[in-house]
């Protein structure tokens, strides 16, 4: 009994898993579709399709909501369903169990006219399965009803002429529309689509009443009297076709070129009728009465075995088929008709190029390893089959591909040896080419390094003023070409220029000069070496003082050197580049000169008094000394000086009184104010010495008048 119900199970459930059947089964009793206004089972509307069981239901709208309820037979064994995601519907309420008899959810189908093989995927969490979920599905056939009418104005016909009738259908994306012709029947159609609405074409092969048998398929299966089909009910419409007003000439050609030269004909094979003359020459026509636009002639030249006739075309304007027919007269009396496209010769107008970022230019100049875009534009570019002489890699835009335009994706191989890229048609070369040209943009000046002293450094690393303390021997520029190419990145030539300044401690000008054009070259090493012009290429280090007068090892202390080395705008297609400006300073840590001085009220104390002496009137000293500059500040003097010299006391005092004047040797140490751009200061001076006059030695202490001019 038991090996019966599994069978019945697996006959009715075959989306079920043989294998989760035999421990924790998700057999169902039931499957319930609620969807719009009608109720779907499995029970009752499951179908084969494909070798395969499906749950089918009918929907109207293309984003339906629908319920869904599943009924396990083992609801008890069942912990909790999970239904997967999927592009095809949205899960609005995910799967729930309603007391112990069926789980329920729901969902949004999406876009149900172009979804195909869907189905809901469940995991399945079972009782006793150690946590291990299994994993089941429904396969679901949605179908729906697609009407199509047919409504004739008239239902005359001419043999070899072409109608057009609209069919009036509600669901025209599941239209199947081959655009192919149905072959040797009374009536041959074809079904195309455009802007969402599908066209039946009739063409005429035999006269008198006919019947034409249309038969329209749909892209999706639906379900119509128990059935499944793509075919929709056959439409049978009646037509009276007539003989053609005029024979039609088919010819075999359907795109014939217009030359420039008029009196050039074309050969093309016409078919045979009875009435046309051998060895005659007719008038080519756009309207079946006189006065008609001349397009053309014709001149028959011979019957072939084929029931074709060799004729030549002469061709004098252009034509589309889309404009109508084109008649064949016999002086102004039209006898045939037939129809072909004339079009012009393929001729290119313009060839522009887009660089990335960039406009699109008239420059066809292009560099080694860039991605461009190029756009031909003309007139008949659908004969044309462009190559790019060179280059393998190149993509076409099928959407900007045109009768007038053409859209190209290229990239330049980076070790390309050409000059040129010659466009080719047909294995013809055209009037245009893709110049290949060399880089020769600014790169960061990371290549030129500077040597003053302190060995090697990048310039770019110099972004502030330079104090150096030793002597400035000399300054040597040096390049790095190895730095300037890198793979698939390419710069090419350098040409810079250098501007020298000179000043002293007081910035006064001592010196400019130029050094007006250096041309660095990327190394050998550089993919692009070899295209590279290198005859005025410079790969010797440059030495400043070959280029000054004053040297810089002559220079005083606190001298600058400002140097400025940029890129020459003008040779790097205007683009300004980059430019690095560095000052060294030829600073000191100490100077000794010779400082006169004016003491006034000095304190001097003899060794061997008890007590200072009275205070001394204006003395003058001469003093060599010793100055501290700030370390890292640019000429800023400590506020204190140490010095040795001569010290007059009392100097200006000449009465013969005056015991305090007097000549002494002294070592002294004066305070000078911080300010330095004061015209009188008032230093303090610090020190001791000996006096000539009375042999004695003695300390001083007291202020001083400074003078600054």
């Amino acid at each position: 009994m038991r090996k019966q119900q599994i069978f019945l199970l697996l006959l009715f459930f075959p989306t079920i898993s043989l294998q989760a059947q035999n421990k924790f089964p998700f057999a169902l009793k039931e499957t319930i579709i609620r969807i719009d206004t009608a109720t779907y089972t499995w029970s009752a509307n499951a179908v084969s399709y494909q070798d395969a069981k499906f749950l089918s239901f009918r929907y109207e709208k293309n984003n339906p909501i629908c319920e869904v309820e599943l009924y396990p037979l083992h609801i008890q064994q069942i912990n909790h369903i999970k239904l997967l995601p999927s592009a095809d519907y949205e899960v609005l309420d995910s799967v729930n169990k309603v007391g112990q008899e069926y789980f329920r959810f729901k969902v949004r189908f999406q876009n149900l006219d172009e979804s195909n093989f869907l189905v809901f995927n469940f995991i399945i969490d079972n009782e006793g399965d150690r946590g291990r979920e299994n994993v089941q599905q429904i396969k679901l056939f949605p179908y729906t009803q697609v009407r199509a009418k047919l409504f004739l104005k008239d239902n005359e016909l001419y043999i070899g002429e072409e109608r057009v009738f609209e069919i009036d259908v509600d669901k025209f994306q599941l239209i199947r529309a081959t655009n192919q012709w149905t072959e040797n029947e009374a009536i041959n159609y074809k079904i195309s689509e455009k802007n969402g609405k599908v066209y039946l074409h009739i063409f005429p092969t035999q006269e008198n009443a006919q019947m034409l048998n249309l038969q329209l398929f749909t892209t999706k299966p639906f379900i119509a009297n128990g059935k499944i089909t793509s075919m929709l009910p056959l439409m049978q419409v009646n037509f009276n076709v007539r003989q053609s007003r005029l024979a039609f000439l088919e010819a075999d050609k359907k795109d014939v070129t217009l030359h420039d030269d008029f009196t050039v004909g074309t050969e093309i094979l016409i078919e045979h009728h009875h009435k046309l003359q051998m060895q005659k020459t007719y008038r080519i026509e756009n309207q079946e009465e006189s006065g008609g636009y001349l397009v053309g002639e014709i001149f028959t030249k011979s019957k072939l075995s084929n029931n074709k006739v060799l004729a030549i075309l002469r061709l004098y304007a252009l034509h589309r088929t889309t404009d109508g027919y084109l008649y064949l007269k016999d002086g102004d009396k039209s006898q045939f008709i037939t129809n072909f496209e004339i079009t012009p010769k393929m001729q290119i107008a313009k060839v522009s190029l887009q660089k990335e970022g960039g406009d699109w230019s008239g420059d066809l100049s292009v560099h080694a390893g860039e991605s461009i875009e190029v756009k031909i534009e003309g007139t008949a570019l659908n004969k044309a089959n462009f190559r790019f002489e060179g280059l393998a890699e190149i993509k076409t835009d099928s959407v900007v591909k045109t009768e007038n335009m053409q859209l190209f994706k290229l990239k330049i191989p980076a070790n390309i040896s050409k000059r040129k890229i010659f466009i080719y048609d047909n294995n013809q070369p055209t009037a245009y080419a893709l110049n290949i040209k060399e880089q020769q943009k600014p790169h960061a000046l990371d290549f030129v390094d500077i040597d003053f002293g302190a060995g090697d450094v990048k310039i770019t690393d110099l972004n502030q003023p330079i104090l150096y303390y030793e002597t400035v021997r000399s300054i040597i520029l040096s390049f790095r070409p190895d730095k300037i190419d890198a793979e698939n990145k390419f710069f090419g030539r350098q040409i810079l220029s250098i501007d020298i300044k000179i000043t002293g401690a007081n910035r006064q000008l001592i010196e400019v000069a130029t050094i007006p054009r250096i041309v660095i070259c990327p190394d050998e090493n550089a993919t692009r070496f070899a295209f590279y012009d290198k005859k005025d290429c410079s790969t010797n280090d440059i030495n400043l003082n070959n280029f000054i007068s004053r040297k810089t090892h002559e220079l005083e202390d606190w001298s600058r050197i400002e140097l400025t080395i940029r890129h020459k705008a003008d040779e790097h297609g205007g683009n300004a580049g980059f430019t690095q400006k560095i000052e060294i300073i030829l600073a000191k840590y100490t100077n000794f000169d010779i400082d006169v001085s004016f003491p006034a009220g000095l304190l001097t104390k003899k060794i061997g008094d008890s007590d200072f002496s009275s205070l001394g009137g204006i003395s003058i000293a001469a003093i060599a000394q010793f100055k501290f500059f700030r370390p890292n500040k640019i000429a800023q003097l400590r506020p204190y000086r140490i010095g040795i010299g001569a010290l007059a006391l009392d100097a200006f005092n000449l009465r013969d009184t005056n015991t305090n004047r007097d000549l002494g040797i002294v070592v002294i140490g004066s305070l000078y104010p911080s300010r330095r751009d004061a015209k009188l200061s008032f230093p303090l001076f610090l020190g001791f010495g000996y006096l000539v006059k009375q042999e004695r030695w003695f300390y001083l202490l007291g202020p001083g008048i400074r003078v600054n001019l």
